[in-house]
């Protein structure tokens, strides 16, 4: 069970590592519009979250229910961080 914790708290985090350097590469950007570095990210970290979720489940390595707890509690508290960051980098463009 504490394997699958991990593994579903690191696939979470993921997910704030892609936004970090979504927000990096485009905020040398000034000419890309703001609204698709937003969309773009959410497809991104959307993706992510949907192949992590069924690579953790298919695989059969960790048990199901604490995977899937820790990834998705993770991925919550990243997407309320991450609109925070968003809503900034909109707001300075």
């Amino acid at each position: 069970m504490t394997s699958a914790l991990v593994a579903g708290l690191a696939a979470g985090l993921v997910t704030a590592v892609v936004s970090e350097a979504l927000l990096k590469w485009w905020s040398g950007k000034p000419e890309t519009p703001a609204l698709k570095v937003v969309f773009a990210g959410m497809l991104i970290r959307t993706a992510w979250m949907t192949a992590a979720l069924v690579a953790g489940l298919v695989s059969g390595l960790w048990e199901p229910k604490a995977f899937t707890a820790a990834l998705l509690g993770t991925y919550l508290i990243v997407q309320i961080v991450e609109g925070i960051r968003y809503r900034r980098f909109v707001d300075n463009r």
